[in-house]
């Protein structure tokens, strides 16, 4: 079973995304989705959410505060380090990329891909932009920035209310930087996906990461061979060519399941989900030709889970259900893995960092 070529582009750009975030992990025990529940939503600002973690830092351990200041600073660097970096990352398959990163807080980001060469992904703090060099054109969908900023303020929040721990592992050298390393991960002994992020010392800024599977396999690893904090950037870094095709995508955002069905978008949810997960978003759209699909997302302060639901006819022949799905073989970029499946209305693609049984299980349970 494969993924048509959007949804790798989809698999790529959320990957890319999360990286140049540096938002990380995953834990498993049984937990159903509350209905209108939305974790983009801060519960109060990201200031006084890092002031509630700086005040709980003496009571810490040190390995513990240690960790946690250096995840503060990460957290920090997002709103003010302006850099270029050349970044590598490794997929479970062992399958290597390469691009360059180029960030300016005030005036957004963009990530150009050496190999393979061609696609672009650049943010204008307005609108977010996909280039497509076999179609030459740009797909212009909503600003990817605010989504970011929430990533950090869950982060900052589940650290805070100690569903999360940083723990400090020590330090290392990466692109000839001093770096902390700090693996963040759930707490309470629940085995999930962690990441270990070794984090620049002067500045913040994410060196490298990795992402590892509650059975300790090695599931991505993503680094810079060179860094650049006094970035001299090109005047059209940060918005597409003049004069560039440029297709605006029909994407609609919902905050929970009752607003998605109002507007016409069913959604087929799961009732089980690993500990910690809660659901952020709901996105549904149709693109012209394109088949109608409902994408829910849902995160556990480190990582993402997203079930992509696509109206389908099924080919004479085909294999329904989730015990005939699989993996994709190649989802470009990041430790997070494609699973797809299929039943008599949908086609569903579920893309996760979560074991098998738990990605299976989450599958099963879709109804």
């Amino acid at each position: 079973m494969k993924c048509d070529a959007r949804m790798k582009r989809q698999i790529l750009s959320r990957a890319l995304l999360m990286a140049l975030s540096g938002i990380v992990v995953s834990q498993s025990v049984a937990q159903t989705p509350v209905p209108g529940a939305h974790a983009g939503v801060p519960e109060c600002s990201f200031q006084e959410l890092r002031e509630k973690l700086r005040s709980r830092l003496a009571a810490m351990s040190p390995q513990e505060r240690r960790g946690t200041e250096a995840a503060l600073r990460m957290m920090a660097s997002e709103s003010r380090v302006a850099f270029i970096a050349r970044e590598v990352r490794v997929n479970p398959n062992g399958l290597e990329t390469e691009a360059w990163v180029r960030r300016d807080p005030a005036r957004g980001f963009r990530i150009e891909s050496i190999r393979p060469a061609g696609e672009i992904f650049l943010d204008d703090r307005k609108n977010f932009y996909l280039f497509q060099p076999k179609k030459n054109r740009w797909i212009q969908k909503a600003s990817a920035m605010k989504a970011m900023r929430e990533h950090s303020e869950e982060l900052s929040r589940r650290l805070g209310k100690n569903e999360l721990r940083a723990l400090w592992q020590g330090q290392d050298t990466i692109a000839g930087r001093t770096a902390d390393i700090v693996q963040i991960a759930p707490t309470g002994g629940d085995a999930g996906p962690s990441r270990r992020i070794w984090i620049d010392r002067p500045t913040g800024l994410r060196l490298k990461q990795e992402i590892v599977g509650a059975d300790n396999r090695l599931l991505n690893v993503s680094y810079f061979l060179s860094v650049d904090f006094t970035p001299a950037f090109r005047v059209d870094d940060f918005t597409p060519p003049v004069g560039a095709a440029i297709v605006v995508e029909n994407k609609r955002t919902f905050r929970n399941l009752v607003e998605a069905t109002r507007a016409g978008f069913t959604a087929r949810v799961p009732s089980y989900l690993p500990g910690g997960f809660e659901l952020r978003v709901i996105e549904g759209s149709q693109d012209g030709d394109e088949k109608r699909r409902v994408t829910q997302r849902y995160a556990n302060g480190v990582t993402v889970l997203s079930l992509i639901q696509i109206a389908d006819t099924p080919q004479p022949g085909e294999a329904l259900g989730v015990t005939r799905g699989g993996f994709s073989k190649n989802p470009r970029g990041g430790g997070d893995r494609a699973f797809l499946w299929r039943d008599a209305d949908f086609r569903y693609i579920l893309i996760s960092a979560l074991s098998d049984d738990d990605v299976r299980r989450v599958a099963e349970s879709v109804r």
